[in-house]
């Protein structure tokens, strides 16, 4: 008899938490390709999307795209699932602009939590029991984290738009679960320390700004 390996639970690892910075890409004609003006800094499962696309080219500006393969610091392809299959281009394209969401290095733990405040609406006519009013409240996603302080250039660049009191945008993957959550968030905390004889760390919290995109990678 085998052994069932199939598990519901959830690792640590599976949740993860990705920047976006704002990148120029061109595709080849005939190939899978997508070439970057400069070292774009992609990893296998980062994701990219498309800001303007010509009329000719497969991809689109609603989609987001996963990171297939990195053959070169300039170049790599692109899936639209994590699983699947390399996008051929349809036809060669000036220089694109696009979003690229990299993983914010040095994370070891991560917390997401959706909040909702509640709109009281009890009266007389309650019979005594609280009533909270239907699809209604102020919603609100909050992201924390801690781990390894990095010199990688995604967080230095969430911690440049920290310091000015700009939004940053994020992105968050339940891998297992292939749902990935996008939007805008505020810097409320960011912090950097160490003790002499050991690693630096940093721990970071955010509030979401705006609505919420929620899609299924599956």
């Amino acid at each position: 008899m085998g052994c069932n390996t199939t598990q519901n639970e959830v690792g640590g690892k599976e949740l993860l938490l990705k920047a976006c910075e704002l990148g120029s890409l061109a595709t080849t004609s005939a190939s899978a390709t997508i070439t970057a003006a400069a070292a774009h800094g992609l990893k296998v499962g980062d994701l990219v999307k498309f800001q303007e696309v010509d009329t000719l080219t497969t991809f689109n500006t609603t989609s987001f795209y996963f990171v297939k393969t990195v053959p070169s610091p300039t170049t790599f392809t692109l899936s639209a699932t994590p699983s699947g299959s390399s996008i051929v281009a349809d036809a060669t394209t000036s220089a694109l602009a696009a979003d690229l969401y990299k993983s914010l290095g040095g994370l070891r733990s991560k917390t997401f939590a959706f909040a909702s405040e509640a709109i009281d609406i009890t009266n007389q006519d309650s019979d005594e029991y609280k009533k909270i009013l239907n699809s209604a409240g102020i919603r609100s996603f909050n992201v924390s984290g801690s781990g390894v302080y990095t010199n990688e250039d995604v967080f230095q660049d969430v911690f440049t738009k920290a310091r000015a009191n700009e939004l940053v945008c994020l992105m968050l993957i339940d891998v297992k679960a292939l749902r990935v959550f996008e939007g805008c968030f505020k810097i409320t905390s960011l912090e950097v320390g160490g003790d002499y004889d050991a690693e630096s760390n940093y721990s970071i919290s955010a509030e979401s700004s705006g609505t919420l995109t929620v899609f299924e990678a599956a």
